[in-house]
């Protein structure tokens, strides 16, 4: 099942979104390079991300902020 209605800018910023993630942690987080590999396959082979991967694109971003975030505050 794909997204059709998701429009170009939307895919993008995940992808792009997740490819940065990845670069900032390429070693603390496998699952993600891995996640992000695959979406790179998918997008490059349909120009559509699956329902699937673009839900653990977000899954993976909304993880990273809270990550972060909390972070910050066991610096604080």
């Amino acid at each position: 099942m794909y997204f059709g209605s998701i429009t170009l800018e939307v895919r993008q910023m995940v992808f792009y979104g997740l490819v940065r993630i990845c670069l900032e942690h390429p070693f603390s987080n496998p699952w993600l390079r891995e996640v992000s590999i695959d979406l790179i396959s998918v997008y490059n082979d349909t120009q559509i991300v699956s329902s699937q991967w673009y839900s653990m694109a977000l899954l993976a971003c909304f993880m990273h902020r809270k990550i972060k975030k909390e972070k910050n505050i066991l610096r604080s």
